[in-house]
Formats: C-alpha cells, sequence, structure tokens
C-alpha cells in the first residue's frame, strides 16, 4: 500500500480553476436507484477509471444508493488533491478538500440527488492536524477510545481515567473512529486476504463478534450508523453492524491511487471520496 503513486497523464490544473472544473464534471450517473445493482453481494456499475470522461480526470466523490448499491453520480478532477467527507445530512454533501496549500481543507457543498454544486458555509479552523475533518476522540457510554495506525485500540473510563481494556487492532487513519451502538469496529491486520474486522463491545472490550474479510479485499472500518458498517480503502463494503454480515461491496481493481478517502450516509445515499495523494499518515 506505500508503493510511489501513479503518473498522472496530464498536469494538474491551478487549484483556482478547481471549483469550476468540480461544477462542470458534476453529471447524473448510470444504474438507477428502482432495482437492485448488487448480484452475489458485488455492486454494478463504472470502475474509477471508467467514472470520467477523460483520462487525465480522476473521481473526487462518488454517490452510491446505500440500499441497492446502484452507481448515482460522479465529480471529477483534474488536480491532485486529498478529499475527504465532513458531513451527509439535509440533502447535501459537505467535502473538505486539501491541496497542500493550507492546513485546513476547503469544503465544497454537493447535492445528494445529482451531485451539482451547492453552497454551504466553510466551519471555523478547529479541525485536526491531517487537515482532514475534525479530529473527535470517541467517547460513548462514558468511555473513552484512543489509538491510531501505529498503535493498539484502548478504551478508558472518561471520568477516571481508568483503562478498561486494550486490544492490538488498528484503525485506518488516527482518528478515524466506526463507533455505533456501543461498539467500536476494528481490523486486526493492515492488509491481506486473512484480516479480521471485529465489533468489540465499547465498555468491557469483550469480542461481539468477528469475521474475515476475504469476500471484500482489504478494508478498514471507517464509519457505522444506522445499523451499517461502511469499511474502505480501493473500495467500498457495507457490512451489518449486528453481525458482520456482507450487504455489499464494490469490485475495482486495487491500485494505489486514486484511493478511497471518506465516506458517508445520510440512509438513502451513500458518499465516497477518493485522493490522489499522500495524506500524512501514509
Amino acid at each position: 500500500m506505500r508503493t510511489p503513486r501513479r503518473r498522472r497523464s496530464a498536469r494538474a490544473l491551478p487549484a483556482t480553476l478547481l471549483p469550476l472544473l468540480l461544477a462542470l464534471a458534476a453529471c447524473g450517473g448510470s444504474g438507477g436507484t428502482s432495482a437492485s445493482a448488487v448480484r452475489n453481494g458485488v455492486a454494478s456499475g463504472p470502475t474509477p477509471d471508467e467514472m470520467c470522461p477523460s483520462t487525465s480526470e480522476s473521481p473526487a466523490v462518488v454517490a452510491y444508493d446505500q440500499r441497492t448499491g446502484a452507481f448515482r453520480w460522479v465529480v471529477c478532477t483534474s488536480a491532485d488533491a486529498r478529499y475527504t467527507v465532513q458531513r451527509v445530512d439535509d440533502g447535501v454533501a459537505r467535502i473538505g478538500r486539501s491541496d497542500g496549500t493550507s492546513p485546513w481543507p476547503a469544503v465544497e457543498g454537493y447535492s445528494l440527488r445529482d451531485g451539482r454544486p451547492v453552497a454551504v458555509v466553510s466551519p471555523p479552523t478547529t479541525w485536526g492536524q491531517h487537515a482532514d475533518g475534525p479530529v473527535t476522540l470517541a467517547v460513548v457510554d462514558g468511555v473513552r477510545v484512543t489509538g491510531g495506525q501505529d498503535e493498539p485500540v484502548a478504551a478508558y473510563d472518561d471520568e477516571s481515567g481508568e483503562l478498561l481494556w486494550t486490544h492490538d487492532g488498528w484503525l485506518a487513519y488516527d482518528d478515524v473512529w466506526a463507533v455505533d451502538d456501543g461498539a467500536v469496529y476494528v481490523i486486526d491486520d493492515r492488509s491481506g486476504p486473512t484480516a479480521t474486522l471485529y465489533a468489540y463491545e465499547i465498555r468491557t472490550g469483550a469480542t461481539r463478534w468477528s469475521r474475515t474479510l476475504a469476500d471484500t479485499g482489504t478494508v478498514y472500518p471507517w464509519l457505522a450508523r444506522d445499523g451499517v458498517v461502511f469499511a474502505l480503502w480501493t473500495n467500498l463494503a457495507l457490512l451489518s453492524a449486528e453481525d458482520g454480515a456482507l450487504l455489499w461491496r464494490t469490485a475495482y481493481p486495487a491500485v494505489e491511487f486514486p484511493r478511497m478517502s471518506g465516506v458517508g450516509a445520510d440512509g438513502t445515499t451513500v458518499v465516497v471520496t477518493f485522493s490522489t495523494v499522500r495524506s500524512g499518515g501514509d
């Protein structure tokens, strides 16, 4: 996962042209939402290399129907940048864009319906050290969870500071948490077909369930909400938070870039962002 990034076939556009480019590139996707696009757990639709009209472009933001897995729309870019999902609600995806010129991401809005640009108010510049979005330690049921790419996951009583439990599991990035319904979701290895996803009880550290990721490829738990665990890397996989069963996944080629770098959902639409540059954790 740490090989040099791919060569681009065209020079990156100036940052001042990026918003215009994104606005022009946003387009409705194929596949529809009236019927399931999933066959044997795999969602159909274009691969990242097929999503954009030019070989010099890469997907920046992609939307799928959460229930059916159908590809909905894509926003393309020719610029090298890292995109992250800040929030998905009220019919709008708020997307952070960092091109290395500022320690804080610029925030852009896109309609969940068709990907058209929507005006949004940028948040105050108090977000985290990776310029990828808000850094918030997970505190659930009085338990504070810590950990990262290079540290084991540990849980402390938020009032007393007492260590409750620790596991040698990994997070996709420091401060990227998949926590929901009293559990934290952690991968036990950074890569490979035998990696295992665990759901740990947040108060006790007991294993609620575990499953190997042989049928999903290398994915990291990134978000958990409303009974679904969203895991990603070069592919996206939706898993049941109840027992880890696969709901659906994409089947894209395993390439270094463009790589998925964020996910958000509102129960109807799943929005994934991509990156064409390394982050501070790579």
